[in-house]
């Protein structure tokens, strides 16, 4: 696994965030790292963790933490600083910003 901490903010609907409830910790959306013609491409499945709550809801910013299988390319796009979009199916709902990697060692 590859683990990342980074700070997501859940998307209002006046910023374009499908999404009218909150997301769970151990939720495992679509990360996408770029779009091409306004379509999801570069796309990984990533668990998103919380330390300190259970749930974040539309118009909450946190740093939390993300796992990705190391198997996939993911670690191409992953650098300290990098901002990619959380997808639900087609709908964007969060977007995110790189703020460290590390390898797990579970």
């Amino acid at each position: 696994m590859i683990v990342i901490s980074a700070k997501l903010k859940v998307l209002l609907p006046e910023e374009g965030g499908k999404r009218i409830t909150g997301i769970k910790t151990g939720y495992r959306p679509n990360h996408v790292f770029e779009l091409t013609d306004d379509k999801p491409n570069s796309t990984f499945i990533g668990e998103i963790l919380f330390d300190d709550t259970e749930f974040i809801y539309p118009g909450e910013e946190k740093i939390v933490k993300i796992r990705f299988i190391k198997e996939s390319d993911v670690e191409n796009y992953l650098y300290s600083g990098r901002k990619w979009w959380v997808y639900e199916m087609p709908n964007l709902i969060a977007r995110g910003e790189v703020l460290e990697i590390f390898q797990d060692r579970k």
